[in-house]
């Protein structure tokens, strides 16, 4: 079924943000498959580190995120989006546990609100607690309930 971005909810440093406009991330593995001497194939594909790298698009309302940039403040991004029929028992969670903003822009127009983008990059996280209480250290949850 689909998630509903309107019934949604996104958290930034564990408080609502009902003002975004968007949010954008691209996951890359960085994957690899090295050749080998006497073979046309690779013998396998490596693994890379993951890094993930994202855009916040928020109205300004005062300078709270754009301080969180100036000052290199770590904080969190937390996308939640249920299913508009039932909303507590069916939705995915996207959750960054640790975020670095590495700029922060915004374009005033001529009238209306102001938007500010906030590029970031999700950080690996320390001992974050996963269902079933195992600990890793990752930088990108994604959580998606029994439908």
């Amino acid at each position: 079924r689909p998630m509903a971005a309107f019934d949604g909810k996104i958290y930034e440093g564990n408080l609502v943000i009902g003002v975004v406009t968007a949010v954008d991330y691209t996951l890359s593995r960085n994957r690899s498959l090295n050749p080998v001497v006497g073979s046309k194939f690779s013998p396998s594909v490596f693994e890379g580190t993951a890094r993930i790298n994202g855009t916040l698009s928020a109205y300004f309302e005062n300078t709270t995120m754009f301080n969180k940039f100036v000052n290199e403040t770590e904080s969190s991004v937390h996308l939640f989006l249920p299913d508009p029929t039932s909303p507590t028992t069916s939705f995915i969670s996207i959750y960054f546990p640790r975020v670095k903003y590495n700029g922060a822009s915004m374009d005033p127009p001529q009238e209306g609100p102001i938007v500010q983008e906030m590029p970031f990059r999700a950080l690996k996280a320390s001992t974050l607690n996963a269902p079933g209480g195992t600990k890793v250290n990752t930088n990108l949850y994604i959580q998606r309930s029994n439908f």
